[in-house]
């Protein structure tokens, strides 16, 4: 049996993710509220606009801000991802984590489709 993903990743272009888990928000030295992450993750995988059909079934308007990570599922645990967790492409984008599933179309071939939203940036 071919691997579906394995396949369009022979045509997509794969990209290197970086991947952070969130670990507990602490004051900065500024007295500041912040993140604190576990040590970064190198990954491969491939970032793609979210399907219009996929959004709507979740009751999610299309803004074009929500992506799609598609990534080997023994890399990166479904069920181990949440919400602070967060993902940075090759060109320095940030990406929150907000849902993830084994890809259901194709649940044999361990494959995880990981629901992102690009973070905003403010200032430029």
């Amino acid at each position: 049996m071919i691997n579906v993903l394995d396949a369009a990743l022979s045509v997509l272009p794969k990209q290197v993710i970086t991947y952070k888990k969130f670990k507990s928000r602490a004051a900065g030295a500024i007295g500041l509220i912040a993140n604190v992450y576990y040590p970064a993750v190198t990954v491969i995988g491939s970032i793609q606009p979210a399907d219009a059909q996929t959004l709507y079934q979740m009751g999610i308007a299309n803004t074009g801000d929500i992506w799609f990570l598609w990534v080997k599922g023994n890399v990166l645990s479904t069920s181990e991802l949440n919400s602070n967790d967060i993902i940075i492409d090759e060109a320095g984008n940030v990406y929150n984590i907000f849902r993830s599933d084994k890809w259901s179309s194709y649940p044999d071939q361990d494959w995880n489709r990981i629901f992102v939203r690009r973070a905003k940036e403010y200032g430029n």
